[in-house]
């Protein structure tokens, strides 16, 4: 339970971290210089990636060829 309200909570303070547009923001997350070192952040569902192991493959899968497939 709270895996996507985690991972919107994560995402949330990455984008502020990495704008630094919003200095009223608190962090729910204590290390925010942790995920300024994160140049991207992708979220992928470990649900679609049943026979996947690796990361990479996931992302391309998950988002690479849904921005660049014909729909």
């Amino acid at each position: 339970m709270g895996k996507t309200t985690f991972l919107t909570e994560l995402a949330l303070d990455w984008c502020d971290a990495v704008s630094e547009q919003n200095p009223d923001h608190t962090a729910i997350f204590s290390d925010v210089d942790t995920l300024k070192e994160f140049q991207f952040l992708f979220q992928i569902s470990l649900r679609d990636a049943a026979e996947q192991r690796e990361v990479i493959e996931m992302i391309n899968t998950q988002k690479v060829q849904e921005i660049y497939t014909d729909a």
